[in-house]
């Protein structure tokens, strides 16, 4: 088994790395029957919720486009996750938002508490087609990845 920075570069250059399921604890009234548990989902909410970024997205989103997401992220030397938008545990300890769509970002906004709001740094993009189909929006996205990653070492190095 490959250890995590193995794994993290065999993610950078974009290799999924496939974790076969292992049996966890049986399950209760000893039916003999072994309860699954997904290696990769709880290494994926895990990651969301260590993530200095997370990534939130509606259905529209592609995995290629998050994944091409996360790389960019990776390359900025952020850490990154993906969460679904309706997971309140996961927005709770973040600290940046990647908001695929407007629409998202006001329904959002609108379920957080003030504080909350005005502590985590945002970045809303256009809708996941309108961002796949456009050049100058992916260039707009990188430039505020870039100052997010700025930022948010600033904001590390004060501390």
């Amino acid at each position: 088994m490959l250890d995590e920075y193995g794994l993290r570069l065999l993610s950078e250059i974009g290799v999924d790395v496939y974790a076969p399921r292992v049996a966890a604890a049986p399950t209760p009234a000893g039916s003999g029957q072994v309860a699954e548990f997904d290696v990769a989902e709880s290494r994926h909410q895990s990651a969301a919720r260590s993530a200095e970024v997370l990534i939130l997205g509606s259905a529209a989103a592609t995995s290629r486009m998050l994944a091409d997401l996360q790389r960019a992220f990776r390359v900025a030397g952020l850490r990154v996750g993906v969460a679904d938008a309706r997971d309140d545990a996961s927005l709770a300890d973040a600290r940046s938002l990647v908001v695929l769509g407007e629409s998202l970002a006001r329904e959002l906004g609108a379920r957080m508490p003030a504080q909350q709001h005005k502590a985590i740094n945002w970045i809303i993009t256009s809708e996941p087609q309108a961002l796949a189909a456009s050049a100058s929006a992916k260039q707009g996205l990188w430039g505020e990845i870039k100052r997010l990653s700025r930022s948010l070492r600033a904001g590390a190095s004060q501390t």
